[in-house]
């Protein structure tokens, strides 16, 4: 999973960065982001770049359902 610190990207752009992470037993890892509006869609698919690995994750509000 991704770091504090990691990229978002979207289609290509940088778009925000991770700001802390958890787990849950429920969802797995969920992480907290700063985003640029263009991202702040749910379901908008993002790739988050940690070093050379590369994670796709879904944009989400809160609360989680």
């Amino acid at each position: 999973h991704a770091h504090r610190g990691a990229a978002v990207f979207l289609d290509g752009k940088e778009v925000g960065h991770v700001t802390s992470v958890a787990t849950s037993p429920r969802l797995g890892v969920a992480g907290l982001r700063i985003l640029h509006h263009s991202a702040w869609q749910p379901g908008a698919a993002v790739t988050l770049k940690d070093g050379a690995d590369e994670i796709p994750a879904v944009v989400s509000d809160l609360p989680f359902e």
